[in-house]
């Protein structure tokens, strides 16, 4: 696996696993992270990539497995496996008694080499306050500390080196409904160095994401539309930045469900051209 691939995605993941994960209860488990209905135990992503004029599968087009995700009966992400032409990588969840995810393991290859382990500490009132990245010989490489304003809302990442020095401030802003609208990064020396911005419609749906680099120019731009059960149906990206050479596309999404309203088949139209399918296989507890 390329090692920016690799890393972009780890540390995607990270922000996921970091979030308090508590019970069924509570509506913000996995299973209503990930839009879904029902007690799913796992989760099969696969995609055809040739597809016909008309939105089929072109003959002999290999089925293509994305992604893996078991569901323990929580709700909750016990692992998951992304596949990719590197050969992809697998990520296990280890939570406490309140459902908080202690320590993530990420493993590379046939999936039995650990290429990093994340672990996670909580305040009594289940806020995580300390992340902790070790590499694949348990040596410490980055240390997140995360801080609260006066509502419990996350205000500020702060990553540290293996030294304890300061490389990199995440900052964050949020609506009056507690929805997230900015997330801002600064260097060690306070520099700023580019800052997304993120807008809701009136059901807590992300309906427009923006970029901005370094000189605080807009670079990218995506806006989506939803339909009643939360399933996105429209995608706008406008890249902006000369170096994407301004392009825009329209991304559209046509769904088949299951009897629990999953979606089971989608099909992508870009530009008004059927560019790909994917199919979820899904089992319930």
């Amino acid at each position: 696996m390329k090692p920016i691939k690799f890393i972009i995605l780890l540390l995607s993941l990270l922000i996921i696993s970091c979030a308090n994960k508590i019970s069924i209860k509570n509506s913000f488990n996995d299973w209503s992270k990930q839009n879904l209905n029902g007690k799913v135990k796992s989760l099969s992503l696969y995609e055809y990539n040739k597809i016909d004029s008309l939105g089929n599968v072109i003959k002999n087009c290999e089925k293509k497995k994305v992604r893996h995700i078991l569901f323990d009966e929580n709700g909750n992400i016990t692992e998951h496996d992304t596949y990719d032409d590197y050969g992809g990588f697998k990520n296990k969840f280890i939570y406490d008694d309140k459902y908080n995810v202690i320590e993530e393991i990420t493993y590379v290859g046939s999936f039995s080499s650990i290429q990093y382990k994340i672990t996670n500490k909580y305040d009594a009132h289940s806020k995580l306050m300390e992340s902790t990245l070790f590499n694949a010989s348990g040596i410490l490489k980055n240390k997140y500390n995360y801080k609260y304003d006066s509502k419990g809302k996350l205000n500020e990442k702060d990553c540290l080196n293996a030294k304890g020095s300061l490389e990199y401030i995440n900052k964050y802003k949020y609506d009056n409904w507690g929805n997230q609208i900015e997330d801002a990064k600064y260097g060690s020396d306070s520099a700023f160095i580019g800052r997304d911005t993120y807008k809701y419609d009136s059901v807590g749906n992300k309906i427009e994401f923006c970029q901005f680099d370094v000189n605080d120019s807009l670079g990218l731009k995506e806006t989506y539309k939803f339909d009643s059960q939360k399933n996105m149906i429209e995608k706008k990206d406008y890249k902006v930045a000369s170096y994407y050479n301004n392009s825009e596309r329209l991304h559209v999404f046509k769904y088949e469900f299951d009897k629990q309203g999953n979606w089971i088949k989608l099909t992508a139209i870009i530009n008004d051209i059927p560019k790909y399918i994917e199919v979820r296989e899904l089992e319930y507890y």
